[in-house]
Formats: structure tokens, sequence, C-alpha cells
């Protein structure tokens, strides 16, 4: 399957994007850089109180992220840079 087929999540978009750390995510929540890490490959999700805690921190950074984007699937793996 090639990487355009393959779905992941705006969020796993983001992370990968590099627009923000990991370091940045794990001081902002409290967390492990693996947890940050198994977000990124879709090993993981964030708890709820974890994604409440992205959606502030995304939206101070100028960035609406919401739930669908956080869980749901929606981008080409692909067209992430």
């Amino acid at each position: 399957m090639a990487d355009k087929d393959i779905l992941i999540t705006v969020f796993q978009g983001w992370l990968r994007s590099g627009w923000i750390t990991s370091k940045e995510i794990c001081v902002h929540l409290t967390i492990d850089r693996t947890t940050v890490y198994s977000w990124k490959k879709g090993v993981s999700y964030p708890n709820k109180d974890n994604a409440d805690k992205l959606i502030r921190l995304f939206r101070a950074r100028g960035v609406e992220l919401d739930y669908n984007q956080i869980y749901r699937p929606s981008i080409s793996q692909g067209d992430v840079q």
C-alpha cells in the first residue's frame, strides 16, 4: 500500500510535520516522549484529558484542533510534508 493510500489523523499530520516538537507537547502535558511517538505513529491516541490539553495548546498557537482531528483518520499520509 502506498503512503498516499494510508489515512492518518490531522493531529498526526501536525506531529509529523514538525510544526510542534515532541518536547513542547511533553512539557505541556507532562508526559513521556514515547507517548508522543506512539501518537505520531498511530499506535495509540491521547485520552480525553490529554486531547483537551492538546486542543488548548494548539489554539494558543493559532491552530484550531478538535476531537475529530485527533481521533479520526482523514488525510493521506503522503500529503504530510
